[in-house]
């Protein structure tokens, strides 16, 4: 009746790895369009991590309030350098902390560049670390 035995604990975890593991279709970041490849692990973590920096937090009604992040409204604002990556810092940590996968993340550096808002780090995950770049 069950695909496992339900006195081996190992199969369950298996089964509970296989479920939980990201998933999701690529984008091709510099079109905006769907690629038709699906990928997993750790691409697809970094894929949600810059779709999550660059959507705007509490925009869009189509996503929950708990998604996107703010750091697009320090842009345009008289503001020293320092204090720009101090928030940018809390905000990051602030829309990343609700995605289990991600377990930290370090050497954040940010650079003004007129409008836009270069940003820098290295993510540690379950699936490995990663450099990710976002322009926002």
């Amino acid at each position: 009746m069950f695909p496992f035995d339900l006195d081996d604990d190992e199969d369950i975890v298996e089964a509970e790895e296989e479920t939980t593991k990201q998933t999701d279709y690529e984008i091709d970041f510099t079109t905006g369009a769907l690629t038709g490849r699906i990928i997993s692990g750790l691409p697809a973590l970094i894929q949600w991590i810059r779709l999550a920096i660059e959507t705007k937090k509490y925009v869009f009604n189509q996503f929950s309030w708990d998604y996107g992040c703010e750091i697009s409204d320090l842009i345009g604002k008289e503001s020293s350098l320092e204090y720009i990556r101090s928030e940018v810092s809390r905000m990051l940590t602030d829309t990343l902390s609700g995605n289990t996968d991600i377990e930290s993340i370090a050497d954040l550096d940010v650079n003004v560049d007129n409008d836009k808002l270069n940003i820098k780090f290295t993510v540690n995950t379950v699936y490995g670390s990663k450099e990710v770049a976002a322009n926002v």
